[in-house]
């Protein structure tokens, strides 16, 4: 504190101190000359000595300044004040130098937001790092994730007691057509299995997440929609009374059921989504009767939620022992899927940790 007011003092009285400081090395110059007068020197002799030995005052008197923080604020004003003087004098050059620092800032701040959203910050949900996404070894090696059909998802949800639990979602959001005053608008959607919202603990702004007899293949229960924060501000101006509304979605009417909260933007960090909907309504909204046999889209993606006491190490090895059961009844063993059944049997499951975020 004694040396943050003697600096502010120096800052805000400086013309005194100044005078003060001159004062000092007069009076200690004179000191010396004194000294060397008194060992045999003549007047002349004993002030140039004693100018040698001092050296420069304006030099002692710099090194005085140093010392305290004052003298880098006082310094930086000087720089700042230079800065500007020369900027004003030459108002073209400081246009464009103003540009180009704007510029420089923007594209800093969106390539960090960016980095941020993708790789720094956890997905807002409940305990992420109990979270591990399926995939391969072959997958994990070549960094990418690969696509499950419903048939594979299927024989993992039956087997989701040996975790704390599994979800599904489409790996990338669809293109939905919503009809609107006659007009169709794209919108980003997403397939998620029924305990989707419940196995991540996301809480529902307003309404409810699905129902387990909503996500059965083909059944019209299916037909029901929950949609994000940001979908609902934009089509409907976040209306209180929303839920219960219908959405025209790829020419089948389904009912919005619930509403959820801002953070969450999907189970991807960097991908937003509108809506959601069961994946046993797939094949009826996509118009693919076929879409949940061997044959259908591989483009699920799978979560497990780990226990507390299961390691990501050994829960791999817990899915990759029952690897060759899943395959075995979710592909036929002959003609084409039995190939496909060869190779994933040869490729053995992985799983990695969503805690970061990405998947």
């Amino acid at each position: 504190m004694r040396r943050f007011l003697t600096g502010l003092g120096a800052l805000l009285w400086k013309r005194r101190l100044e005078q003060d400081l001159d004062e000092e090395l007069r009076a200690y110059l004179d000191a010396i000359v004194d000294e060397n007068m008194a060992a045999g020197m003549r007047p002349d002799e004993a002030r140039r000595a004693a100018r040698i030995s001092v050296g420069s005052l304006e030099a002692a008197k710099d090194a005085v300044r140093d010392v305290g923080w004052e003298s880098r604020v006082e310094s930086l004003w000087q720089d700042v004040r230079h800065a500007f003087r020369g900027l004003r004098r030459a108002p073209g050059f400081a246009a464009v130098a103003i540009l180009t620092l704007a510029l420089g800032i923007g594209v800093n701040t969106a390539i960090f937001s960016v980095v941020n959203s993708l790789l720094l910050r956890a997905l807002p949900v409940d305990a992420p790092e109990q979270l591990a996404v399926l995939s391969t070894r072959e997958a994990v090696e070549h960094g990418y994730s690969p696509g499950w059909n419903y048939a594979i998802w299927d024989q993992i949800r039956q087997r989701q007691q040996n975790f704390d639990g599994a979800l599904a979602w489409t790996a990338f959001p669809q293109q939905f057509d919503l009809a609107q005053s006659g007009q169709r608008q794209p919108a980003d959607g997403l397939f998620v299995s029924w305990n989707f919202f419940q196995e991540l603990g996301v809480p529902l702004l307003a309404g409810r997440g699905f129902a387990a007899a909503e996500d059965v293949i083909g059944s019209p229960d299916g037909r029901v929609a929950v949609i994000s924060y940001g979908f609902w501000q934009r089509r409907f101006g976040g209306a209180a009374d929303v839920v219960g509304q219908s959405l025209s979605i790829n020419r089948v009417s389904v009912t919005i059921v619930g509403i959820t909260p801002p953070e969450f933007l999907g189970p991807e960090v960097g991908r937003s989504f509108d809506v959601a909907i069961p994946i046993g309504a797939a094949p009826i909204v996509l118009n693919e009767p076929g879409w949940d046999g061997p044959g259908g889209r591989s483009y699920l993606a799978v979560m497990l939620r780990l226990r507390r006491d299961q390691s990501i190490e050994s829960a791999s090895t817990m899915i990759r022992g029952m690897q060759r059961q899943i395959v075995a009844d979710a592909m036929p063993p002959n003609g084409i899927w039995g190939d496909v059944q060869d190779l994933l049997m040869k490729d053995p499951f992985a799983l990695t940790s969503a805690s970061a975020g990405t998947s």
